[in-house]
């Protein structure tokens, strides 16, 4: 693995040998030197090197990296091309899926081709709407469990760390609503571990797609035996519970669960009949318990820390949700009439995606915005930068809900400007199980407590597999 001064030259050699076309015709986008996406720089600076890349040289701008040819795309009409019209043209043999792969195996997020093709037509009835409709109360109860421990708990000015708190309660959603399995049962959680596990396997993904060398995993060193005991304690939990539902299922037995666990043994491919072996189960919800809580705690979090800083739209938010709700725990008949909760999470999601970088690889030759992009090379899109570029949006780095009410949609010039869930026939398949969370999550939370940072702290974002808060975000609650 060389250092980052090495590797920075190697870069700038590789920029200069970048030439510009000539005008009229495709041509090769120009270059930029950021030291492999920013190795050597924080979280904040990555991403503010690579929006100052888009700025200085343009919409599409390549990388040549030292294993291979990349180019950052951050016009909608590009992403629309990569994501929706040519998306046939692209595959997930990256880097980056190669390395989830090892952790994740072949789930949605990580297959391609027919096998994706099946999977998703074996998982697509689990997220329909009146499914996700059903997990609402669940969503609800955990939630309003969490805000009676914080009530049993606050006293005077005693601090809590927002990304840990939402982390164990999407964790306890997404093991209920996916495996019927209560991470907080009896009184001993074991969200902390299973959390634990989470941020080691997203770091040594992170790692691993960046650095040119990877040690075997059969090497005892410290890196390796954290992630054999991260994974040893994700697959323990995973495979256990598919291990005694299938056990009831032998016995002829239902069980009584609803859960998606038990949509995904039932369900079978509508063309050839096909159902999940344990190893595709394993996968499907190990991807689907990573992905379910991991992305939505972070929405969480940075939409409650945007709200920390804007004590209006808080106070905008309590008042709806009283509205709304009065004192009743909320069902998915109040959704629609969160309007303001739906506004504010959309508008958290535009500043802070949680998918804040999506990578595809070239199947062939081919155009993007006439520029000439090789075979075999790699698109990434960014959804931080295209979420914030001033090309698109008034005031970017402003926190402004509204921009969401029907009133401006016009304002929205370009379909995939907005893309936090992705789009095309890779959109996240559980947008709207995200969507319900969060929304009756901050109604509820807005409706009982005012949620205040903590002074002096410096909130910063880490762009890892997923974007997340670097050190957490410590806040203060007190009842309205």
């Amino acid at each position: 693995m060389i250092d980052t001064t090495t590797l920075t030259t190697v870069l700038r050699r590789a920029a200069r040998r970048v030439a510009r076309g000539r005008s009229g015709r495709a041509r090769a986008p120009s270059g930029a030197v950021v030291p492999a996406f920013g190795i050597g720089l924080s979280g904040r600076e990555r991403l503010d090197a690579m929006m100052q890349a888009s700025l200085t040289h343009g919409h599409v701008v390549r990388f040549e990296l030292p294993w291979i040819t990349a180019h950052m795309l951050t016009h909608p009409d590009q992403i629309e091309e990569v994501l929706v019209t040519k998306h046939r043209l692209f595959d997930k043999k990256t880097r980056g899926y190669d390395k989830l792969r090892e952790f994740l195996g072949h789930g949605l997020l990580t297959s391609d081709g027919e096998h994706w093709l099946r999977q998703r037509r074996i998982a697509a009835p689990a997220f329909h709407k009146r499914r996700i409709d059903g997990f609402a109360a669940t969503m609800a109860q955990c939630t309003e469990e969490m805000l009676e421990r914080w009530d049993r708990e606050l006293s005077g000015t005693h601090e809590r760390d927002l990304a840990a708190e939402m982390m164990r309660l999407t964790l306890r959603i997404a093991s209920l609503t996916l495996l019927s399995s209560d991470t907080e049962a009896g009184g001993s959680s074991i969200a902390e571990p299973i959390g634990r596990a989470v941020t080691t396997l997203v770091h040594e993904a992170n790692q691993r797609i960046h650095e040119l060398v990877t040690l075997p995993e059969h090497w005892p060193t410290r890196r390796n035996r954290a992630l054999k005991q991260a994974l040893g304690t994700l697959d323990g939990t995973v495979r256990g519970i598919i291990e005694e539902r299938r056990k009831i299922l032998a016995r002829g037995e239902h069980g009584g669960h609803e859960d998606l666990l038990q949509m995904f043994l039932e369900a079978a491919d509508a063309e050839t009949g096909a159902r999940m072996d344990d190893q595709q189960l394993r996968d499907e919800v190990m991807t689907m318990f990573l992905a379910g809580h991991e992305t939505t705690a972070n929405a969480l979090t940075w939409a409650l820390y945007l709200l920390g800083k804007s004590p209006h739209v808080a106070r905008a938010l309590r008042d709806e949700s009283r509205a709304v709700l009065g004192d009743r725990v909320p069902t998915a008949e109040d959704i629609p009439r969160l309007e303001l909760a739906r506004r504010v999470l959309s508008e958290s999601l535009r500043l802070y995606p949680p998918v804040w970088i999506v990578g595809r690889g070239t199947i062939e030759d081919v155009v993007l915005g006439g520029y000439e992009i090789p075979a075999r090379s790699l698109v990434f899109i960014v959804p931080w930068i295209t979420h914030r570029h001033p090309d698109f949006w008034r005031d970017p780095e402003g926190f402004d809900p509204d921009r969401f009410a029907p009133e401006r949609k016009a304002e929205m010039a370009h379909k995939h400007q907005y893309l936090p869930f992705i789009a095309g026939p890779r959109m996240c398949i559980g947008a709207g199980f995200a969507m319900h969370e969060g929304i009756l999550v901050l109604a509820q939370i807005a409706r009982r407590f005012h949620v205040s940072l903590v002074p002096g702290q410096h909130i910063e974002p880490e762009p890892v597999v997923t974007l997340r808060p670097k050190n957490g975000v410590k806040v203060t609650l007190d009842r309205w």
